[in-house]
């Protein structure tokens, strides 16, 4: 249930509880369907720290805001916004 929430409203994950915050799916759905990124996400390539992460990853577990799988999934999701052309969903 949670997973196809944050399937359309990324944002959800805040209101997950703290087990699914921590789990590697569900989060990266989030980053993946967010749409309020921080202006501190917008500005970086890729995070390097939970304080940089910004956007749905405040939520996630510590250890999630520090994989690298979810910060390139994050990046990914902030070069599509940032250029619509490239969305190829």
């Amino acid at each position: 249930m949670v997973l196809a929430a944050v399937h359309q409203y990324g944002d959800a994950l805040q209101w997950a509880s703290k087990d699914l915050r921590a789990d590697r799916e569900v989060v990266l759905a989030a980053v993946r369907h967010a749409d309020d990124l921080s202006t501190t996400t917008r500005t970086r390539k890729i995070s390097t720290s939970a304080e940089e992460a910004g956007g749905v990853l405040q939520w996630a577990s510590p250890g999630l805001r520090a994989d690298r799988e979810v910060l390139l999934a994050q990046d990914a999701a902030l070069s599509r916004r940032a250029d619509p052309a490239t969305d190829h969903f």
